[in-house]
């Protein structure tokens, strides 16, 4: 379990350049900025909930489970990075996992500066490309401070935050350490900004409505033909086409509900109220065997839906 203590900010409109170029240079601090290699990172569509997120970071097997724990209303009182902080705490796990259905996909460019607060003072540590200290280990107790263009939806951002990290009863202090030794380093205006964490800034811009299920699946014509064919020899299936459903549409509703139990009834009464003005229509099934290839085409399907 990680407890940290952050704040960070959004941008409405451009990263001013006089503010990028303060943290990235190696003029206004003893090092230049590391990091600054993209990373993929997707997140539970939960757009709703925003005192929680959970993250599966970069790729890595299981998911970052991050939770807020309070607000911290006088973090930072005065200075330029004047603002209300959270408490938040993370949790790892290997066995859980964000749905492909359920995933809000990010990719993020991140500049770090790392900051260790054991000793009296913050001490600012050279990071290489991979945000790893230079020569020397992680501090138990520190912060880190970061500039990230980040691109969600098709629109891109840039976000800047401190997330010191450590002991419950002391990572608002170091926060407040490090905010305002960055302080002293003559940041410029940071204009026009947002204060909201991953979780309330997903929640307010990412898309707020759940992905149809055609949307879900996007499948290559030589795919879609071959499913196609097997949807239409499947008679109660074809009569769901029939009713206008496409094809990407319910081979993610075979996938995901198992519609047998249901079209075994229709089947049994010889009648069908699938079409959108729900007409029951009379039809007759020749081939016995159709439930059969019902059952081996929903796990063909479950596996092509599962690798999008």
């Amino acid at each position: 379990m990680l407890i940290s203590a952050e704040l960070r900010w959004f941008w409405r409109a451009e990263l001013p350049t006089d503010f990028k170029e303060w943290f990235l240079s190696s003029s206004a601090h003893p090092f230049p900025a590391g990091g600054g290699r993209e990373r993929l990172d997707d997140y539970l569509n939960d757009v709703e909930q925003t005192e929680l997120g959970i993250k599966a970071r970069g790729g890595k097997p299981g998911v970052e489970v991050k939770g807020l724990i309070a607000q911290l209303p006088d973090a930072l009182p005065d200075g330029p990075f004047k603002a209300p902080a959270e408490l938040w705490t993370k949790w790892t796990s290997n066995a859980l996992a964000v749905p492909a259905n359920l995933r809000i996909s990010t990719k993020k460019t991140r500049w770090l500066r790392k900051f260790d607060t054991t000793g009296s003072m913050p001490r600012e540590l050279h990071v290489g490309a991979d945000e790893e200290p230079i020569g020397e280990p992680r501090p138990a107790m520190g912060c880190n401070v970061e500039l990230t263009q980040l691109t969600v939806d098709g629109k891109t951002v840039w976000t800047f935050g401190f997330e010191a990290f450590g002991e419950l009863k002391s990572v608002s202090d170091q926060l407040r350490a490090v905010a305002d030794a960055l302080a002293k380093r003559n940041p410029p205006t940071m204009g026009e900004v947002e204060l909201a964490s991953y979780p309330t800034w997903l929640a307010r811009h990412a898309q707020k409505q759940p992905r149809s299920p055609a949307s879900l699946l996007s499948l290559p014509g030589d795919l879609r033909s071959h499913l196609s064919a097997k949807i239409s020899s499947i008679p109660p299936l074809q009569e769901i086409l029939n009713s206008g459903e496409n094809v990407e549409a319910l081979a993610v509703m075979i996938a995901q509900s198992d519609l047998l139990p249901l079209l075994r009834h229709y089947v049994s009464i010889g009648r069908s109220s699938f079409d959108p003005a729900y007409k029951a229509t009379e039809y007759q099934i020749a081939d016995a065997n159709w439930d059969t290839r019902y059952s081996e085409l929903r796990k063909d399907l479950q596996l092509v839906v599962a690798a999008r």
